[in-house]
């Protein structure tokens, strides 16, 4: 059986293993140039001494965690390469594992910065953390084959491919929860913890198992928990930085007034830290809103950071602004607002829901509900759409999902009352027309857990007003394929490979083609829901065209193209940049995007 802490420092090793992979053997990213070299000893002669000192102690925390560290070949191994690049022997512990984060560093600033890198980095971390599903024990069976007796379906026995289909389930609940902790460490708001700190973050988040709120303590993660990975909140995350950041580096903790948090920093175990952060935060304990009256505060762009960083200690908010670093560097973009609803006492002084701005544009929106959406009681008054009008243009963007999760929010309601939804609702929820907008960072939960036990087919017959068959329905391209079916509605992408190639009446996705140059003579989709990706189809002559395109059309390199017969409507932009003449073409009635032109002569 696979174990997924065999031997230490894993994250490290996935990490220099991407470094090894992808910077010295260009699989990934381009190898680091000469230019990028001299670039970045540039950079490092023009680091202050106490830049450069402070950097020296984080190493030094490193090596005082793991004091063999310094000698793995993987660390050895960029060490090699730095000492040639740089003509210097690195002979301490501290100046090795310096080294060594300044690559892991800049792995991670490319991850950062590419999705594509960013899925690297996922892939192999996945690898080394997630189980595998020989690793999923029988303990977890055992458990829902108990669970299923407790709900009245008697002795039930797991065949091969339930077990198949459990297993699946907690990889990819895993897999989920893991990718959340790479996005948050290589996102914007972490730029400014050093690579010690992320390294010490990842690899203490991957010991911990179940938070109990009421104790503020972890259970220990073992190579048999199926549970995902802890949860990420961005404000303990930013509370346990600060202060161990300036624990590491000597500065005064004097501020700090939590006596079991100070405790917990004498052995600087994130474990203990991040769970008292939580606790501190009521995390896991259950409260609500006594009222949503209130008032907003904005603050002034450039002003001082601190008395928006005390106004949320303590709060539960979730935001990573009330660590001081991420404050102070938001309110160097612009202003930011927040809502205070009132307590006990009547002081507005509940945060409720954030505005940031980027310069004079909403940069964006969070509630303090689950996953930083809105709490459902905020969601129920104007308070935070009628802030949002007061910018004029610059918060239509924000309206949508103002609406958006109204709508959910009434739908929650129905669910929870068994109650039957209606077409226009299952639309919404399965997002035919359109994405649900939300103020989180992720998904709004209630979407799956809504649709969890819903019948995709039986409820798509429904969206459609029984106009197609259950089994006229195909799910994926692949099902839609096969020749055995007569399949007249898709609901995933589908990509053209050769001019014969069906398709259905309906897809809802993306239709593209794929080195497929005419489209003459080809019976497209009466709607397609997603976008319509034609770059390699230069002959299109006669062609009509789907009537409706949920997304973008792409005609990039048809130049003319008699008779042909574009959608009525577009929702999004119509690429048209190489045609030359419009002559004999039918323009659609509504485009709802940009509509280019570049190159017409005629």
């Amino acid at each position: 059986m696979r174990t997924q802490f065999k031997d230490k420092g894993l994250w490290l090793s996935s990490m220099v293993r991407l470094f090894t992979g992808v910077f010295l053997f260009s699989l990934t990213f381009s190898v680091l140039s000469r230019n990028e070299t001299l670039a970045a000893e540039s950079c490092s002669r023009i680091f202050t001494n106490l830049q450069k000192a402070e950097l020296k102690q984080g190493a030094l925390f490193i090596h005082e965690k793991d004091s063999k560290l310094h000698v793995t070949p993987f660390v050895e191994k960029t060490v090699q390469k730095t000492q040639r690049s740089l003509g210097v022997t690195l002979s301490k512990p501290a100046d090795k594992l310096d080294a060594w984060l300044g690559q892991l560093a800049k792995v991670a600033a490319k991850a950062g910065n590419s999705n594509y890198a960013r899925d690297q980095v996922k892939e192999i971390l996945r690898n080394q953390y997630v189980m595998k599903p020989l690793d999923v024990p029988e303990s977890y069976y055992a458990q829902q084959m108990r669970i299923a007796k407790e709900r009245g379906h008697g002795e039930v026995q797991l065949n091969a491919q339930q077990r198949v289909e459990l297993a699946a389930t907690v990889i990819k609940d895993q897999q989920q929860s893991l990718d959340l902790w790479v996005d948050h460490l290589v996102s914007k708001d972490t730029q400014v913890y050093p690579m010690w700190l992320k390294y010490w973050m990842f690899t203490g988040m991957t010991k911990l198992s179940k938070f109990d709120g009421e104790s503020g303590s972890f259970g220990n993660r073992s190579k048999e928990t199926v549970a995902p990975y802890v949860e990420v909140n961005h404000e303990a995350l930013a509370y346990v930085a600060d202060a161990v950041v300036r624990k590491v580096n000597k500065k005064s903790l004097a501020d700090i007034e939590d006596p079991v948090f100070l405790k917990a920093l004498e052995g600087v175990s994130f474990g203990k830290l991040y769970g008292q952060a939580l606790f501190k935060l009521g995390v896991g304990r259950e409260g609500s809103f006594a009222t949503n009256e209130g008032q907003w505060v904005r603050y002034d762009r450039g002003s001082d950071h601190m008395p928006l960083v005390k106004s949320l200690e303590g709060r539960n908010t979730g935001w990573c602004t009330s660590g001081e670093a991420t404050a102070q560097r938001q309110l160097s973009g612009g202003d930011f607002y927040v809502y205070y609803s009132k307590d006990g006492k009547g002081q507005s002084v509940l945060p409720r829901v954030a505005i940031r701005m980027d310069g004079d544009q909403i940069a964006e929106v969070r509630g303090v509900g689950k996953d930083q959406n809105l709490d459902s009681q905020i969601l129920a008054t104007s308070i935070v759409s009628d802030k949002v009008n007061s910018f004029g243009d610059r918060g239509a963007a924000f309206l949508q999902k103002d609406a958006d999760m109204k709508k959910l929010t009434a739908i929650e309601k129905k669910f929870r009352l068994g109650q039957a939804l209606k077409k226009d609702e299952l639309v919404f929820l399965r997002e035919v027309e359109r994405p649900i907008q939300g103020f989180g960072h992720q998904k709004d939960p209630r979407i799956d857990e809504i649709l969890s036990n819903r019948d995709l087919k039986e409820d798509y017959v429904l969206i459609f007003d029984g106009h197609y068959k259950k089994e006229e329905i195909a799910l994926s391209a692949a099902e839609f394929i096969n020749a055995g079916k007569n399949f007249k509605v898709l609901v995933g992408n589908l990509v053209i490979l050769e001019s014969s190639q069906k398709m259905p009446e309906l897809l809802h996705g993306d239709l593209s083609f794929m080195r497929v140059d005419s489209a003459e003579g080809m019976v497209f989709p009466r709607k397609v829901t997603g976008n319509l990706i034609l770059d390699d189809v230069i002959h299109a002559q006669g062609v009509k065209l789907p009537l409706e395109v949920g997304g973008n059309i792409q005609l990039r390199y048809l130049k003319q193209a008699q008779g042909l017969v574009l959608p009525t409507i577009v929702n999004g932009n119509l690429d048209l940049q190489s045609l030359r003449s419009a002559e004999g073409i039918t323009f659609p009635k509504t485009v709802k995007g940009y509509l280019r032109l570049d190159s017409l002569k005629k």
